[in-house]
């Protein structure tokens, strides 16, 4: 009997979302999930099953998207440190908008979805009278000024340990009882470029997403700016578990998974047992 353990990695990668159905696979798709197991199957010769931390939407992007394999027997001494280079190339030379920005050997127990420990997602609003089209497809645009310190105002009786239902979109796998997470930091970054754009950038850290819920915290924030949604209206939201009773959801395309957080060794059983991203997020 073989005591053989394959050896596990941990990928990072950005990806612009932008013309992928979201991460994973599905028939007839083109997806993140689809097109690095063609990279990784031109590098190793053969189809790897690769687990992502999270699905995303169509039209998502990622800074920092986590993902894991197992490397085949035949292959067990492929060097690591070359991987990043094989699977970019791979990118590149099809013009994929897709880059491993990381790859280490992890725990073989370790598993890239439920070993989180949090998420953040920035939505990022470009706030001009005329629209930048070199962020077309990469920030949602909004004309009328922002009035972000009633946004951040809003955005604090969002943080802590709360039922998230009224932040759910239909179709969620969740049941609305089981909507609770803890929304650790929700900030709100104002800038201007050099180039004159304005940007209003949305941070979401939570111990875990559920369907939507980060567009629909930036659409609920954005109304609040318009005065359609009050702040001291966000508590009995919060209690409604309803979703009418929050704001518009917005375009995936200005959302972007910023980075994970996971549990470190001695925390893993307990991450296990708890976890609260086995789920369909953003």
């Amino acid at each position: 009997m073989s005591c053989y353990r394959a050896k596990r990695v941990l990928l990072t990668m950005r990806f612009d979302g932008g013309g992928f159905y979201g991460w994973q696979a599905q028939s007839g798709g083109n997806t993140i999930q689809q097109t690095l197991q063609d990279a990784a199957q031109s590098v190793f010769g053969e189809r790897l099953g690769i687990s992502g931390c999270g699905r995303t939407d169509a039209g998502v992007h990622a800074y920092g998207y986590c993902c894991h394999f197992d490397l085949p027997q035949a292959k067990e001494n492929f060097p690591l440190e070359r991987l990043a280079n094989a699977l970019n190339s791979y990118f590149i030379s099809r013009n994929i908008k897709i880059s491993i920005t990381g790859v280490k050997e992890t725990d073989p127990d370790f598993h890239s979805r439920y070993y989180i420990k949090s998420k953040e997602y920035i939505y990022i609003i470009q706030n001009n009278k005329y629209r930048d089209p070199f962020y077309c497809g990469k920030a949602y645009y909004y004309f009328k000024p922002l009035d972000i310190d009633k946004m951040r105002e809003a955005a604090r009786y969002l943080t802590g340990e709360h039922n998230f239902a009224s932040f759910m979109a239909d179709r969620s796998d969740i049941k609305p009882d089981e909507a609770v997470r803890n929304m650790h930091e929700i900030k709100i970054i104002a800038k201007t470029l050099e180039t004159g754009t304005n940007l209003a950038e949305i941070y979401m850290a939570a111990s875990g997403f559920l369907y939507k819920m980060a567009r629909i915290i930036a659409g609920t924030l954005l109304e609040v700016s318009e005065g359609r949604i009050k702040t001291d209206e966000l508590p009995a939201i919060i209690n409604a578990r309803d979703r009418k009773k929050s704001g518009r959801t917005l375009p995936p395309y200005g959302l972007y998974l910023n980075k994970i957080k996971y549990y470190d060794k001695i925390e893993e059983t307990e991450a296990i047992e708890t976890t609260e991203t086995k789920t369909r997020d953003n």
